[in-house]
């Protein structure tokens, strides 16, 4: 069993208050600006915003809004409780080893879907876009990923569909392109594939 437990907060609207973000900053929040967001990685179909307390020296946060009806990689993995909520309701993100920060503050209802609050740390991440990684990222990631493997070796049943995440099935089916769902309410099979198959070439290929 995890131990820890997060409460889905009730609203969008109400994570988005400045009652919320008083909350979570520990200090008084005056006001919040919503602004559009967006990024050429997000492929799913996910709508965003970004939120910012107190104007330009406040801080910055991101809020993603997720559901089936048009996020296509929920319905092709057979996602109906929103596994990007359940890791952090569940407690599991507390779980993550040293080497491993997530950004998740708070989530919601969000309405037929769900939305996550996460801290705005653009600038600390890798540009979006296809560019060649450095050697040194490449490293810090595949450190990142033994250490999380290491954290839960042994521990499959809080990961697994047991515990409401994706079946060993699913995850390897997913992006085929026989799967039912591909090309419904949402990208269609070539351009899913076409995106992906770009992606893997760009990466893959010898310069």
């Amino acid at each position: 069993m995890i131990e820890s437990y997060h409460e889905l907060l009730a609203s969008v609207d109400e994570m988005a208050s400045a009652t919320a973000l008083s909350a979570v900053e520990g200090r008084r929040v005056s006001s919040v600006e919503q602004s559009p967001f967006s990024s050429v990685d997000s492929l799913s179909g996910s709508h965003f915003l970004r939120l910012r307390t107190d104007g330009p020296d406040g801080r910055s946060y991101i809020l993603k809004r997720i559901s089936r009806d048009w996020d296509w990689v929920m319905r092709v993995m057979g996602d109906d409780r929103c596994r990007a909520v359940l890791v952090w309701q569940s407690g599991l993100l507390d779980r993550l080893p040293a080497e491993i920060t997530h950004q998740v503050v708070a989530c919601c209802a969000d309405g037929g879907g769900w939305a996550v609050l996460l801290n705005d740390v653009g600038p600390a991440m890798i540009p979006p876009g296809d560019d060649w990684i450095s050697p040194a990222d490449n490293h810090r990631l595949l450190d990142g990923m033994a250490s999380l493997n290491a954290a839960l070796w042994g521990q499959a049943h809080l990961v697994g569909a047991e515990a409401g995440f994706s079946s060993l099935r699913q995850r390897y089916s997913g992006l085929s392109p026989t799967h039912p769902t591909h090309g419904h309410r949402g990208l269609g099979t070539a351009s899913i594939d076409g995106r992906f198959g770009r992606c893997r070439a760009h990466r893959l290929a010898p310069r």
